[in-house]
């Protein structure tokens, strides 16, 4: 696979917290939605690789519990990727988003959620 987000290191991924880590996954998802609605079946693809890098650090870097549903989280945003269905897309964005809704509200704290 590719990388890119060729700037980023794992130490740096690893020192944000899982909220921030989720939003930014959130973020490719939201363009995959984008780029599906358009048509742009190459973007579509280029924004699924770049989310799946992201949570391949998230579950490389994540010492917590839970890291098997991450994993599951893993194998259904890529069956959701294959299937193609913009409405399936839009329910699983609609899970990302309340992890960038947690990281907007503590991100003035200075605190990881």
């Amino acid at each position: 696979m590719n990388t890119y987000h060729k700037n980023l290191t794992k130490d740096d991924w690893a020192g944000k917290g899982l909220c921030e880590q989720m939003a930014n996954i959130g973020s490719e998802l939201s363009r995959m939605c984008n780029w599906l609605a358009k048509g742009n079946r190459d973007y579509y693809d280029n924004a699924m690789f770049r989310a799946l890098e992201l949570l391949d650090m998230t579950i490389d870097t994540f010492r917590g519990p839970g890291r098997k549903e991450l994993c599951r989280l893993r194998e259904e945003l890529c069956g959701l990727w294959l299937e193609a269905e913009e409405k399936e897309l839009r329910c699983l964005l609609r899970y990302f988003d309340s992890f960038a809704m947690a990281y907007a509200l503590h991100r003035n704290n200075k605190s990881n959620c």
